[in-house]
């Protein structure tokens, strides 16, 4: 982790005033809930198997809550905005360690969805997707609002179709 700030952003400018006690505060709280959400969603994995898949996005949304909560106790809208308060007290031993916490707490998360994604694909026997591939129109899908099992298949052509792809991290 040495010499990197954060995933590859660039460090801001400060962005209003929070002390360092608060921002400590917020940050320990913040890394704190990352944890027991990765702890969760191991054991979820681990104890449910694929009961965890229909499910999973109960665990996974979570995290765009806490940052939410974050990023309004701290006062900023964005992770640059966190980046700049980081950088107007990075001075302070506890600050940079709690921040490093912070990253490789969200490393952690990273990896966790990751091996998640690795583990559904080998069971279904699909390869990983790039840009420019065909979507799979046969993939299982879950409707969030009926628990509904769909296909994109279902829906392209037919109707008006919005896809919300979530990313691993806030």
């Amino acid at each position: 982790m040495a010499g990197q700030v954060g995933h590859d952003l660039k460090v801001g400018t400060t962005v209003g005033s929070v002390d360092e006690s608060t921002f400590r505060r917020v940050l320990e709280g913040t890394v704190a809930k990352i944890s027991e959400l990765i702890r969760n969603v191991k054991e979820q994995m681990a104890d449910s198997g694929d009961a965890f898949i229909t499910t999973a996005y109960g665990y996974l949304s979570p995290i765009i809550e806490i940052y939410a909560v974050t990023f309004a106790k701290l006062n900023v809208t964005s992770r640059e905005e966190l980046l700049g308060l980081f950088e107007s007290h990075h001075k302070n031993d506890d600050i940079r360690e709690i921040f490093e916490e912070l990253v490789e707490a969200e490393d952690l998360w990273e990896n966790t969805l990751k091996s998640f994604d690795d583990g559904l694909r080998k069971r279904e026997g699909r390869t990983e997707l790039t840009v420019g591939s065909l979507a799979p129109l046969d993939i299982p899908l879950t409707d969030l609002k009926t628990s509904r099992p769909l296909t994109l298949n279902d829906h392209v052509g037919k109707h008006n179709l919005l896809l919300v792809f979530l990313g691993h991290s806030a």
